[in-house]
C-alpha cells in the first residue's frame, strides 16, 4: 500500500486531483468522484460515515454532502464495481430535482447517473471540485487522523477482495491455475494464490486502482493481468502447488516484470508500475520478490504497529 501511495499521492495524505475525468480524486487509491457522480469517492464517504459518524458531520455531513444509503459492501457495487472487487456509488444532496424537474428541498437525492445528461443537477459535480469544497476537503485529510485511518482500512478492503477472487470461472479441470483444495482435490486459484510476492502483488494492485477493467470482470482474469499470466505459466492447466521453490520465485518475478512491460506508456503510467514496484522504503527496504513474500494479514489492525506489514506502512499525514 505505501508503495502505491508512493505514485498515487507522493505518500501524503492530502494529494488531491481535480483536472481529469475523476473531477474529484483522493488518497491512497485516488477514489474519484467521477463525471456521472458514481464512483469510489462517495464509497469512500459513506464508509467513513459508517465507522467514525461525528467525524464525517463534521468534514461533510454539516455542509449537505451525505453517502447515498450506508455502507454495506454488498450494495456499494454501482456501475459494475463489484465485478471489479471495488466499491462505488453516488453522493447524495437536499434541494435537488428529480427526473421530472421536481425540486426536493427536505430529502437527499443521489446525484449522479450513468449518462451526464441524465442528471438534473450536474453542475453540482463540479461544485465538487471548487475551492470551497476543496479547501474543506483539504483541511480534513492534513488534520482529521479519523480521514487517514479511513483510507488505511478502505484500501484494505480492495486488496483482500482483489487478491480472494478466483482467477477464473471455469472448472478447475480446465485451463488455467488450480491448488490443492484440502479434500484431495483441486480448485481454481485465487488471484493471491497466482500473485504471492510482495512486488508481483504491487504491480497487481497498481493495475487494478488505475485500469481495473485491465485486471478482472465477474468471470476473472481478463486482458493484460491474464495476458501475464499466460505468458509466464502458459496458457494450459498450471498446478501451482507443483512447482519447486525456485520455480515459483522465477515466476513471480516474471510476473512482476511482464506487468510493468505491457502497461502503456501514455501519461507516463509504465513508469508509475515501474516506481511502485521498484519503491524502496528509507526503514523497511524494498519489496521482496520471492513467492509468498506477501502476506497479507487476515485481521489487519485499523493502523499499522509493526515495522513490516509485508507492502503495508504507514504514510505521511502531509503536514507541511
Amino acid at each position: 500500500m505505501r508503495a502505491i501511495a508512493h505514485v498515487e499521492c507522493q505518500g501524503n495524505f492530502d494529494i488531491i486531483n481535480a483536472y481529469d475525468r475523476g473531477r474529484v480524486s483522493i488518497g491512497v487509491c485516488h477514489w474519484a468522484l467521477m463525471t456521472t457522480g458514481i464512483g469510489e469517492y462517495a464509497a469512500l464517504l459513506a464508509y467513513y460515515a459508517h465507522i467514525d459518524p461525528e467525524a464525517y458531520q463534521r468534514d461533510f455531513g454539516r455542509y449537505g454532502i451525505l453517502p447515498e444509503k450506508p455502507w454495506d459492501p454488498a450494495t456499494w457495487t454501482a456501475d459494475g464495481a463489484g465485478a471489479q472487487a471495488k466499491y462505488a456509488g453516488r453522493l447524495a444532496f437536499y434541494g435537488l430535482r428529480d427526473g421530472t424537474g421536481r425540486l426536493h428541498p427536505a430529502e437527499p437525492l443521489p446525484l449522479g447517473a450513468k449518462k451526464v445528461e441524465d442528471i438534473a443537477d450536474a453542475y453540482l459535480i463540479d461544485y465538487l471540485r471548487g475551492w470551497h469544497a476543496l479547501h474543506r476537503l483539504a483541511m480534513g485529510l492534513r488534520t482529521n487522523e479519523s480521514m487517514w485511518r479511513l483510507m488505511w482500512t478502505f484500501t484494505l478492503f480492495r486488496l483482500r477482495a482483489l487478491l480472494a477472487r478466483p482467477f477464473h470461472s471455469g472448472p478447475a479441470a480446465g485451463p488455467g491455475p488450480v491448488v490443492p483444495d484440502g479434500a484431495g482435490g483441486q480448485r481454481v486459484a485465487t488471484f493471491g494464490e497466482v500473485f504471492t510476492s510482495e512486488r508481483a502483488v504491487t504491480a497487481l494492485l497498481r493495475w487494478h486502482v488505475n485500469r481495473p477493467g485491465r485486471v478482472l470482470d465477474s468471470n476473472g482474469a481478463v486482458n493484460d493481468a491474464l495476458a501475464a499470466f499466460q505468458t509466464v505459466y502458459g496458457t494450459g492447466r498450471v498446478n501451482l502447488a507443483a512447482l519447486t521453490q525456485a520455480q515459483q520465485d522465477a515466476a513471480q518475478v516474471a510476473l512482476a516484470q511482464d506487468m510493468i512491460d505491457r502497461a502503456p506508456t501514455d501519461s507516463n503510467y509504465r513508469d508509475s508500475v515501474r516506481n511502485a514496484v521498484t519503491y524502496v522504503d528509507a526503514e523497511v527496504g524494498a519489496l521482496r520478490s520471492t513467492a509468498r513474500s506477501f502476506q497479507l494479514i487476515p485481521e489487519a489492525p485499523m493502523w499499522p504497529r509493526s515495522a513490516r506489514l509485508s507492502a503495508v506502512y504507514p504514510l505521511s499525514n502531509g503536514r507541511r
